[in-house]
């Protein structure tokens, strides 16, 4: 008896290691690979998570790139303003400097050559000026270091200076011939 219980004990091992053996099969063979697909579709949208973020902060740092591009073309239509001479801006800023400085100002001329009218797209064009007033020398110098940090691009390439001896007011005269620039 003491064999038989120990035979029906083994057969029963034998059995449960035989089921055992099935049961880890078919969980190898059925779950398995819907595990390992499931593992790999959470890794493939972790990794498609990944790429979008950086190709939002992408989109982002371009869109950042822009705004700031486009803040500085618009500082650059100041100083070298395209397709207008953009007269009213320069004499309201011209007026601001005239006021800043000191400065009396009693005749601004414009002399837009007829040469600009033909000329071709995307070129340089030359606006001559002539700006005549009146101040203290300080006043004077104050004005022309304006213009010289003045956004838009302006060349002095003439100034003449007359005093009034006779008034002994320390006024000076002057009239300031300068040129600045456009884009056709």
């Amino acid at each position: 008896m003491l064999q038989s219980s120990l035979r029906n004990k083994s057969i029963a091992s034998v059995v449960f290691l035989l089921g055992s053996i099935l049961a880890i099969y078919f969980l190898l063979a059925v779950f398995y690979p819907a595990f390992t697909v499931a593992n790999n579709s959470h890794a493939a949208e972790q990794l498609q998570q990944d790429q979008l973020r950086q190709g939002q902060a992408s989109a982002q740092s371009f869109l950042n790139n822009f705004q700031t591009q486009t803040a500085n073309a618009a500082k650059s239509n100041l100083a070298l303003p395209a397709r207008s001479t953009d007269m009213v801006n320069f004499t309201s800023s011209l007026s601001q400097l005239v006021q800043a400085s000191g400065v009396t100002l009693s005749d601004l001329q414009i002399n837009d050559p007829v040469a600009s009218q033909q000329a071709a797209d995307n070129t340089i064009q030359v606006l001559d000026l002539g700006v005549s007033a009146s101040g203290t020398f300080a006043s004077f110098t104050d004005f022309l270091s304006r213009l010289d940090q003045h956004l838009r691009i302006i060349d002095v390439y003439h100034v003449t200076l007359h005093t009034d001896a006779a008034a002994n007011t320390g006024q000076l005269q002057f009239q300031i011939k300068l040129r600045t620039y456009y884009q056709k």
